[in-house]
């Protein structure tokens, strides 16, 4: 009955199910190695087919028509994905070389380094060229839909002399250029980078959940005279802190893209007074347009200053969290590193200072 919604919910439950049950790379050495990896990528199909196809019910919506444009629009998708997917896989890997590069330097083998100094080499090219690819189809799909959706705009805009028709407008008026031009642009834009963002994060949480649940362990609390163990206490620590930070931001910021809309608005009405004065003054000056200009500056400052105080407020949760968030995560991992030294502090074998 409801597609779309179908297959974003098998979506968000793939995701989080494929990073902790097909968790290949902590399986790396072992003989279920190949067969984490071949279920992990059989979900990672599914989940492209499931995106896939709720873009593609979306396209005769609000995609060009046509069935060579909206497979070029896939295509790009497709790109976008397999880029993030495997970006995250790289960053993931550099983290393990991190750990094999210290264990060799501490073990002072000569040979183990170089091989870790052209790994490195390795996964910087891969991570370049994956960055520069999803830079490609990225923009490239902003380009071609920005493309597509301004010239719907204009023909609205011409069709019938609608343009004619501004000038005779009093009152609130909506700046048609300004909607042309910036708000084509916020449409398309904003999109793209919200979905890969998105994608993104979500991708990264769910692999840093899984990591985070196996290195973590356990924190044991005595109660009551026994002992209660809570299972992945830093996921559980971490999540409570991140929607915290969240609902704080969503409480303090709630205003934010109401003052933005109105700035610019004010700003598009400023720029068409200005436009209009200029384009009178031409034919006959007209003794209101200085009252006229300072009206529409005034209104401008004014958002100018509404805006300046969001943004204080805002600023107060963001560097605050940035302050406190790596300051948390030591106190966090507190009580099982004093517990439980050597496991966390050391990544090879433990060696004879930690025994």
């Amino acid at each position: 009955i409801y597609p779309r919604l179908a297959a974003l919910a098998l979506f968000g439950f793939l995701v989080p199910a494929t990073l902790v049950s097909h968790s290949f790379w902590l399986a790396a050495g072992t003989p279920a190695f190949m067969g984490q990896l071949i279920n992990f990528s059989k979900n990672l199909a599914i989940l492209g087919g499931l995106l896939i196809g709720v873009i593609e019910q979306l396209a005769g919506v609000y995609l060009p028509d046509g069935s060579k444009d909206v497979a070029a629009y896939l295509v790009l998708i497709g790109v976008l994905i397999v880029c993030v997917v495997l970006q995250l896989l790289v960053q993931y890997r550099l983290n393990l070389w991190n750990r094999d590069f210290f264990n060799a330097l501490e073990a002072r083998d000569g040979r183990q380094i170089a091989h870790e100094a052209e790994t490195l080499v390795a996964l910087a090219a891969a991570s370049i060229a994956l960055a520069v690819t999803a830079v490609w189809g990225r923009m490239t799909f902003q380009r071609l839909w920005r493309d597509w959706l301004t010239r719907g705009l204009i023909g609205a805009w011409l069709a019938d002399q609608r343009y004619l028709r501004v000038g005779f407008v009093n009152g609130q008026r909506q700046n048609a250029e300004y909607r042309i031009t910036e708000d084509a642009r916020l449409a398309t834009d904003a999109p793209i980078d919200l979905v890969v963002g998105l994608l993104s994060s979500l991708l990264t949480a769910g692999l840093f959940v899984t990591v985070l649940w196996e290195v973590g362990g356990s924190l044991d609390l005595r109660v009551w005279g026994g002992t209660a163990s809570i299972p992945g206490y830093l996921v559980l620590a971490s999540v409570i802190y991140a929607a915290g930070t969240t609902f704080a931001m969503m409480a303090i910021g709630r205003n934010m893209v109401d003052v933005i809309e109105r700035k610019n608005q004010t700003e598009a009405d400023f720029k068409y007074v200005v436009a209009r004065v200029n384009t009178r003054a031409t034919v006959e000056p007209q003794e209101g347009d200085a009252e006229t200009l300072a009206a529409a500056q005034k209104a401008v400052i004014w958002q100018w200053r509404r805006l300046c105080g969001q943004h204080m407020r805002t600023t107060v949760i963001s560097h605050g969290n940035t302050l406190l968030a790596p300051i948390i995560g030591l106190i966090l991992c507190a009580p099982n590193i004093v517990r439980y030294p050597c496991p966390i502090l050391c990544w090879s074998a433990t060696p004879d200072w930690c025994r």
